[in-house]
């Protein structure tokens, strides 16, 4: 049977692949530990978890919500913008609920571009990102981050690749895979300048509630000058650690709202009912002690992560801010996709090679500590320095 094109030039994920290798260490009796996968290991909040039940009572659980998803969620959503970024966001015109981060990133692209135009990533870029546009039929151009100052953005590294195609710029802030967060500043510049060029910014800012100091988030949807440009894209798969529930949203202006809707209804009618009257029930309840928490723990486990890579021959850390992970250089390497496979067989520890990014992740891998422990993580950066000084005893030698 025909295979699309588009499907064919879609790169699959390496984390299958990845998991096989795995699988085959555990099957001989093997340990693993996992710095692969990027979610959080805490719980889901308890409001949470109370409105879910709650809500299997309810007959209109089991039901479609409207398109744009439950109007108690979207307000929530919209104070939720009210208190942490100063701005009024209208929750009728303005938001659409989305089954999560993805989704709402497809929704973003099919209603602001059209086919064969091109989308900007910066990058390192979020594997994820490259796969939707290539899946709606446009063309990823790759913008180089540079590891030397944290990756961070700014208009002199987009402008080169800007062309009279292009139509949209995608970026996570804080970043995945690299964590790096973007400045007020540089940020609010790309949106003026891409503003003026008719190019519209698509800003993922899934791990907004993860930023450590000396970082903070801003959000140029917050700008009234640059709301009519601008196109935000969230999850509440990390901050909420609901990522099985499946919630994002998107925030969007009014005059793409009414035609986003069309894409919303095609592609999943509503996000789930019971998952969105989970979140709206979170939102509504004091999560800050929560988040605080939580960023507290994983603060506790970067600093685990920066002290043990320090002492790794040939492993060079670029310090970033934001998300869970370090995007971490390897000296002297083989390619990252060939070392990856050989980590997990000889040392038992799971990290992502660096090209799964796009080829500006070369020589690179990624690292995650959001569900690895302080002890899980000095353990696996004990394998990773005893392996990387073996290596680099090879090297000498030769």
């Amino acid at each position: 049977m025909y295979i699309s094109e588009r499907v064919q030039q879609t790169a699959a994920p390496i984390i299958t692949d990845l998991a096989a290798v795995a699988a085959e260490r555990t099957a001989t009796g093997g340990d693993l530990l996992n710095l692969g996968q990027g979610i959080a290991d805490f719980p889901p909040p308890p409001a949470a978890l109370a409105a879910a039940r709650a809500a299997l009572d309810d007959p209109t659980t089991h039901r479609y919500s409207l398109d744009a998803g439950l109007l108690e969620l979207r307000a929530a959503i919209a104070r939720k913008w009210a208190r942490d970024a100063g701005t009024v966001v209208d929750p009728e015109r303005e938001i659409i609920v989305t089954a999560g981060g993805n989704q709402a990133a497809v929704l973003a692209l099919l209603t602001c571009t059209d086919i064969g135009d091109e989308v900007l990533l910066p990058a390192p870029y979020y594997f994820n990102h490259e796969m939707a546009v290539h899946l709606c039929g446009l063309r990823p151009v790759e913008a180089p981050l540079a590891p030397v100052d944290g990756f961070a953005l700014g208009w002199e590294r987009l402008a080169p690749y800007v062309t009279a195609r292009t139509r949209a710029v995608l970026l996570p802030n804080p970043g995945n895979p690299t964590g790096a967060v973007a400045g007020a500043a540089a940020l609010a510049t790309c949106a003026r300048e891409l503003a003026a060029r008719n190019i519209t910014l698509i800003v993922d800012e899934t791990y907004e509630y993860f930023i450590f100091e000396p970082a903070r988030h801003y959000s140029p949807a917050a700008d009234p000058a640059l709301r009519p440009h601008v196109i935000t894209i969230s999850s509440f798969s990390k901050g909420f650690c609901l990522a099985g529930w499946r919630v994002g949203y998107v925030l969007l202006p009014p005059d793409l709202w009414r035609a986003a809707l069309k894409v919303q209804d095609t592609l999943v009618i509503c996000a789930p009912v019971i998952s969105q009257r989970a979140v709206a029930a979170t939102l509504d309840s004091d999560y800050y002690p929560l988040l605080a928490a939580q960023r507290a723990e994983l603060a506790t486990r970067r600093a685990a992560l920066h002290t043990g890579l320090a002492g790794i021959p040939r492993l060079t850390w670029h310090e970033t801010y934001g998300a869970m992970y370090a995007f971490v250089g390897v000296a002297d390497s083989p390619p990252v996709a060939d070392l990856v496979p050989d980590l997990i067989r000889e040392i038992g520890v799971l990290v992502l090679p660096g090209t799964t990014f796009g080829p500006a992740g070369a020589g690179h891998l990624r690292l995650s500590y959001g569900a690895a422990p302080v002890p899980v993580l000095v353990e696996a950066l004990a394998r990773l320095g005893a392996y990387f000084s073996r290596q680099s005893s090879v090297v000498s030698r030769q």
